[in-house]
């Protein structure tokens, strides 16, 4: 007998959304253990490596184990060709202290917001820890390099785990990697999980499954991601909505927003040069209902900003006049420096697969983007009627 047991640390590098099926908070609370605090399930992170190590082009039946075609057996009844699973994930528990807050969105219908779809859901912020735990059954040289390469998908921001990965959420890492390997009966007989001490040294696998944009902006303005729920007071005002932040009170721009900018410009560039099925390529890269997202935007933070009070009259939209007896005042985050990063991926597990010419499409059409922000033709966030969201390039490279 050979058993392989490895433990380490998930680092969440973004918030974390895991879904609990429950609407006691939110729309979409987050799955809690009997003690309120947050955990991954294991079926959760076997599924996420699976689907990682497939679309990395790994046989993974091996070592996951599968149902396999219908045999006709004598009696003429069918039998399935099965094996069993060598890998074992155990629950991922959380290992240290979590903040729990919430993020609104709108659901979207042909391209648009759907009237009355607004909802919200529960996230764990970054910073958290969970435990990660996998055991596999008589280890061999060929899952050593799938178990290198699901930590590499890890670390590499590749897999992700929970809901709106491809909008920025789900993104960890796996830090203080340790193994012990098991070989005899009495060795397992008292084996413990404190037994696992020795230092596991993962090699670089080189899959490559996108195509990665990267690019620098300072903030030549201000920014404002609303978050509505606020009930502060400063300087004995209320604040009617602040700039989005997470649980350290740093700005943030989501990668939903990222992705409404840069679906938005997509569809205003192909209209422009009479692009044919717009709907359909829009899918393809963005995601819909049927199928995956091709894209996926990282959750971006703003660093040094400097947060000031701007009060307004609402305007009626008819008269376009100062409405009556409608003050508020907003908390904006102005100046900074923010980090845009983008994956692209040619295909996935159920998602439609881009073409050659499509893929050389979407890539262009990304540059041209983040050079029409660069100019000033595109804004992030609200209020770009009023100067809102204009960012200048640092610098230009590829992660």
């Amino acid at each position: 007998m050979k058993k392989f047991y490895i433990k380490g640390t998930l680092e969440c590098v973004s918030p974390i959304a895991v879904g609990s099926g429950e609407s006691d908070y939110t729309d979409r609370d987050v799955l809690c253990d009997c003690f309120g605090k947050p955990y991954i399930p294991g079926t959760t992170l076997a599924g996420v490596c699976r689907h990682y190590l497939e679309q990395c082009g790994y046989d993974t039946e091996s070592l996951f184990g599968c149902i396999g075609e219908k045999t006709l057996i004598e009696d003429e009844e069918f039998i399935y060709n099965k094996s069993e699973s060598r890998i074992i994930f155990y629950e991922g528990f959380s290992e240290s202290n979590f903040v729990k807050s919430f993020r609104d969105g709108v659901r979207i219908k042909d391209g648009v917001a759907d009237d009355g779809s607004k909802y919200d859901y529960e996230i764990i912020e970054s910073g958290c820890e969970f435990s990660f735990r996998i055991e596999i059954d008589s280890f061999n040289d060929s899952d050593r390099k799938m178990l290198c390469s699901m930590i590499n998908g890890f670390n590499n921001g590749f897999i992700r785990i929970g809901h709106k990965t491809n909008r920025g959420l789900g993104k960890v890492k796996i830090k203080v990697l340790k193994y012990k390997s098991v070989k005899s009966i009495g060795d397992l007989i008292e084996f413990n999980w404190e037994k696992v001490q020795d230092d596991f040294i993962c090699y670089n696998t080189e899959d490559s499954l996108h195509n990665a944009f990267s690019q620098r902006f300072t903030v030549r303005s201000f920014v404002m991601i609303a978050n509505n729920a606020t009930f502060k007071k400063k300087e004995d005002k209320l604040i009617n909505a602040e700039q989005l932040k997470n649980a350290k009170e740093k700005a943030v721009i989501p990668g939903s927003s990222w992705a409404g900018v840069f679906r938005h410009h997509f569809i205003k560039i192909l209209t422009q040069v009479s692009y044919n099925n717009i709907d359909a390529f829009m899918d393809k890269l963005f995601g819909c209902t049927e199928q995956t997202a091709l894209i996926l935007f990282d959750e971006s933070v703003i660093e040094k900003p400097v947060f000031m009070m701007q009060t307004r009259n609402a305007i009626d939209r008819f008269t376009a006049g100062a409405s009556e007896k409608k003050l508020f005042t907003n908390e904006l985050s102005f100046g900074g420096e923010v980090q845009l990063n983008i994956y692209l991926k040619k295909s996935a597990i159920g998602a439609r697969i881009l073409t050659d010419v499509e893929f050389e499409l979407a890539k262009n059409l990304i540059e041209l983007t983040i050079k029409d922000i660069d100019d000033g033709f595109v804004n992030i966030g609200g209020l770009g009627s009023v100067g809102g969201g204009l960012l200048k390039s640092v610098k230009v490279g590829d992660l």
